[in-house]
């Protein structure tokens, strides 16, 4: 009989119309939450393939945990799990030289085996975190929907599941699993949120990180309503050719003065390479709420040429 967690990945999986795969991809690091993953997978689909994902970041001074952790998944093969793995041949130096890496590996392996999104094991807590962080560091609704639950390439089925109930169940289970050390140090932001300023907000009042999560949650649910459309619409009101986006203006009216800033920043972010900010998006929004029918203008070193049918973005390189 399954559990809770069981029932909940399995539903989720049949949800988003996954749960009759043969392969699936896993990213698993060999930590608490990535080896409660895989034994959930085992058990709801103990017929399909596993194909384990797992990055070894290289030499450095976490090496000795790095093969612990490559020896724990070479254990954990079987018949239907398999484990594809890469070692880094130099030392990485920064948490973005990190993930970079891991996520150029993971579309490789994605490639060989066909399958367009992997599942990790990022659950309540981290999202709170990373939320958190996006936050203190300044981002508006669109960076922080970018840590979704399901993102057409990422699928996170721990999304809502707070840590204690991970920790529980791999305690019921007797998982098998390795403490990374770099997560005591609280010389890292995330780790300082997670081990010093959650902790006390819940000694201060109960269960409020939790509430906090679920609250960020609810206001990104609300926020993504009208959003819903552009994911669906936009491929047939927003063109793209070589370094020029076309973008129906009639259709782009028809969102609130909220959306259509979301709706260009995605636009921009989705077609072209260039650094631009919230405040120059803001200023295309008030040009194009004008009633000129045709005007033209530069903002974030693009070219805007609009008139009553279009609005034309032509990235200057």
């Amino acid at each position: 009989m399954w559990n809770n967690v069981e029932h909940l990945v399995w539903n989720k999986l049949k949800e988003l119309h996954r749960d009759s795969q043969e392969v699936y991809l896993l990213a698993i690091s060999g930590g608490l939450d990535s080896m409660v993953l895989l034994s959930v997978l085992k058990i709801i689909k103990p017929q399909a393939k596993m194909i384990i994902m797992h990055y070894h970041h290289g030499p450095g001074a976490n090496l000795k945990y790095r093969d612990e952790c490559l020896a724990l998944l070479k254990s954990s093969q079987s018949d239907q799990i398999f484990l594809e793995t890469e070692i880094s041949s130099v030392e990485l130096k920064s948490e973005n030289e990190f993930r970079q890496s891991r996520l150029e590996f993971f579309e490789k392996i994605k490639n060989k085996y066909n399958v367009s999104y992997y599942f990790t094991a990022h659950h309540l807590d981290d999202v709170l975190e990373t939320r958190l962080i996006k936050m203190i560091r300044g981002t508006g609704l669109d960076g922080l929907e970018s840590f979704k639950e399901w993102n057409q390439k990422i699928f996170r089925p721990f999304h809502e599941i707070p840590k204690i109930v991970l920790q529980q169940y791999a305690r019921d289970k007797k998982i098998s699993w390795l403490d990374d050390p770099t997560n005591q140090e609280n010389d890292y932001l995330r780790n300082w949120i997670r081990h010093v300023w959650l902790p006390q907000l819940d000694q201060k009042m109960p269960g409020a990180s939790e509430n906090l999560a679920r609250s960020l949650q609810n206001i990104m649910n609300e926020s993504s309503s009208d959003l819903d459309r552009y994911a669906v619409e936009s491929a047939r009101y927003v063109t793209r050719i070589d370094q020029t986006v076309h973008i129906n203006r009639v259709w782009f009216s028809s969102f609130n003065t909220k959306d259509q800033l979301a709706v260009l920043i995605r636009v921009i972010k989705e077609s072209f390479h260039c650094v631009f900010s919230t405040s120059q998006i803001k200023e295309v929004v008030r040009r194009l709420d004008k009633n000129q029918n045709e005007h033209i203008f530069q903002v974030a070193s693009i070219n805007w040429v609009i008139n009553a049918q279009t609005i034309m973005l032509n990235y200057i390189k």
